[in-house]
């Protein structure tokens, strides 16, 4: 049995699939195409947006879809209420996307640094590949948990060591964050990305 969220299909992008997107996305996506083409009137964004996910969750057969077939079912709306500059000008880019580091540093195995940063940069490596604007990361204090160890060392120069190595951890692993998606976007656009504790 698949239970999908919000009763939506599954978004194809490539080698993965992407659940839990709502029709924000879709209306920023759609509000940056009425820049490009200077529409100043983009308050219709919210409900195409509102019309696609109802379609996506009402008619849409399957449990996958691609993304180029929501794209052009946001096309098709916008020509059907006379805003054809603003459909030729979308580019729907992904959804946002969430990774949880807490589950990643649990993959490598506590305390494995090397393993965790191989996975979260094979992981960062699909991710960036689609074309997303979007990245959040969340479980940082988690992964800390795991990689760095919960339980202080006995004695104040221990406890010092503990609190200092969670804090070179987390400074380490939102730096690697930060460059992954500077080399990814170099030239080709803006990700926004956030981190989460």
């Amino acid at each position: 049995m698949v239970c999908l969220h919000e009763n939506v299909p599954l978004i194809r992008m490539g080698d993965f699939d992407v659940g839990c997107y709502d029709q924000s996305w879709i209306g920023a996506e759609i509000r940056h195409a009425a820049d490009r083409v200077g529409d100043v009137a983009g308050g219709f964004s919210t409900e195409v947006a509102e019309s696609v996910i109802r379609f996506l969750r009402d008619h849409c057969r399957g449990n996958v879809i691609g993304l180029d077939a929501v794209a052009e079912q946001v096309r098709c709306c916008l020509r059907a209420i006379g805003r054809p500059g603003v459909a030729g000008a979308l580019e729907l880019k992904a959804p946002p996307v969430y990774v949880h580091l807490g589950e990643l540093a649990s993959r490598s195995g506590g305390g494995f640094e090397l393993g965790f940063y191989a996975i979260f940069s094979a992981r960062l490596e699909l991710l960036l590949r689609p074309g997303i604007r979007s990245l959040t990361l969340g479980g940082l204090e988690a992964a800390i948990d795991l990689l760095a160890g919960s339980q202080p060392v006995p004695g104040e120069k221990g406890k010092r060591g503990v609190i200092a190595t969670r804090d070179r951890l987390r400074g380490e692993i939102v730096d690697f964050a930060r460059a992954a998606v500077r080399r990814h976007v170099r030239g080709v656009g803006v990700v926004r990305l956030t981190v989460e504790r």
